[in-house]
């Protein structure tokens, strides 16, 4: 058994000395003896084994090795991090907050006399709608402005959903009421400040004895006939806009003894009138309001028409000659387009009107008119104002001629070239300018009873010269 371990020992040796290439020839085979075997095995043939083949294996392969191997461990390459899955709660846009609605105007508390009229103004800022409420004298009854109107059905409520609210014909009960405005959004409301309702009773009416007559003071082309008495006046003013026109406006009222007569009845209609004399009428708005005034100087009535302000506040003086029958031709004034014929009709020998170069900027010519002994040319602003009036009359001169008996802050007198100019005005701009020129009397008027708005001197200097 030890001499086959002995020769199997061997056997393998000679093998792996072979197979490296050391030897050519097969390891010797084995002696029987058991002492030989041994001896031979460990000094004869293995020392060259150990030798031969160790050393050239190790230098061959494993020195490129080390150095080809990175030595540091490689870094990885950098990777952005994964967005995280919103969820319902991040994605979501933050809802702004809404604040309540804030009040940026409070209702002023006014003094109204029965039957006339009001109005109430409020402001606001982040409101979605608003509503007028009406708040009784002790605090017990809070309406809105469509309830009131079952409490007072005589009254008008209008706007009573907008920051402008009016109230017409106002009855003597709703002295003392209150009224706020509330203002309203998705956060809530805000109420304005209340305001304060005071009626007076309505002053009994005053007797001037202006039943009659009137013709507007400028262009005498509106008139105003006054009927009835002092207890209740019906008015009917007419105002001609070309021969087969005019509009018209009725109403109602009383004079108070300062002279102020307010109405909110006024219809207004215009009129057209055909070849035959036939006319047309339209209704443009019911119950207007304005007001007229009296003044004992001059027995002049000044209308004030709230809706259009037509007239743009216009003078009316009393007329000794009753106005004619409602149709065409009413006034006395003859409009044309031919200067020549204007003239022949005033029976004047000429009248020069200003040339257009003369003009103010943005004045134009509307047309020219006449009457016996009186000739004018009228001109309009860029505004369709009629703004500008220059008349001539030979017998005629001062108001009676310009017609503008409006009363002025400042008269004073300027000379251009010789030619005296007696101007009313605010002293620095000229609403009337009076001329008396040889036989010949001259007058223009711009933005009657409108201080501030008149011709600068050299304006006037360019429309003197403009009509030699």
């Amino acid at each position: 058994m030890r001499k086959t371990r002995i020769l199997t020992a061997l056997i393998l040796a000679a093998l792996l000395l072979a197979g490296c290439g050391s030897k050519s020839e097969p390891a010797p085979a084995p002696t029987e003896a058991p002492t030989a075997a041994p001896t031979e095995a460990p000094t004869a043939e293995p020392t060259e084994a150990p030798t031969a083949a160790p050393t050239e294996a190790p230098t061959a392969a494993p020195t490129e090795a080390p150095t080809a191997a990175p030595t540091e461990a490689p870094t990885a390459a950098p990777t952005e991090a994964p967005t995280p899955t919103p969820t319902a709660e991040s994605t979501a846009t933050p809802t702004p907050k809404i604040d309540p609605p804030q009040v940026t105007k409070h209702p002023a508390s006014v003094t109204v006399e029965e039957e006339g009229a009001c109005q109430f103004e409020a402001g606001y800022v982040n409101a979605i709608w608003a509503v007028w409420h009406f708040v009784s004298p002790d605090g017990q009854t809070d309406i809105t402005y469509e309830e009131i109107g079952q409490r007072f059905p005589t009254m008008k409520v209008e706007n009573g959903m907008y920051s402008n609210m009016s109230l017409s014909s106002v009855p003597i009960g709703l002295n003392g009421w209150k009224v706020y405005c509330r203002y309203t959004n998705s956060a809530g409301y805000t109420n304005t400040n209340s305001a304060v309702i005071t009626v007076t009773e309505k002053a009994p009416p005053y007797d001037f004895g202006l039943a009659g007559d009137y013709v507007e003071s400028i262009g005498n082309r509106g008139t105003m006939s006054i009927t009835g008495t002092a207890e209740k006046y019906s008015v009917y003013i007419r105002w001609p806009g070309s021969y087969n026109e005019s509009a018209e406006w009725t109403f109602t009222g009383t004079f108070d003894f300062n002279g102020l007569l307010r109405y909110s009845d006024c219809v207004k209609k215009t009129t057209t009138y055909d070849e035959a004399g036939k006319g047309t009428s339209v209704t443009n708005y019911t119950n207007g309001t304005g007001t007229l005034t009296y003044s004992a100087a001059g027995e002049t009535i000044k209308w004030v028409d709230n809706v259009e302000n037509a007239g743009n506040g216009s003078t009316f003086m009393r007329s000794d000659t009753p106005i004619g029958p409602i149709g065409p031709g009413v006034s006395e004034w003859e409009d044309t387009s031919d200067i020549t014929a204007a003239v022949s009709r005033s029976g004047l020998e000429f009248f020069v009107p200003p040339i257009p170069e003369s003009l103010p900027e943005g004045f134009f010519l509307d047309t020219y008119s006449s009457r016996q002994d009186m000739v004018e040319a009228r001109y309009s602003d860029n505004a369709g104002t009629r703004a500008l009036v220059i008349r001539k009359s030979s017998g005629t001169g001062g108001d009676d001629l310009s017609g503008d008996y409006n009363t002025y802050s400042k008269t004073w007198d300027i000379t251009l070239k010789g030619v005296t100019v007696h101007c009313k005005g605010d002293g620095n701009t000229v609403n009337v300018g009076l001329i008396d020129a040889g036989s010949g009397h001259f007058s223009i008027v711009c933005h009657a009873g409108q201080e501030g708005r008149g011709l600068t001197p050299d304006q006037i200097n360019s429309l003197v010269n403009g009509m030699q």
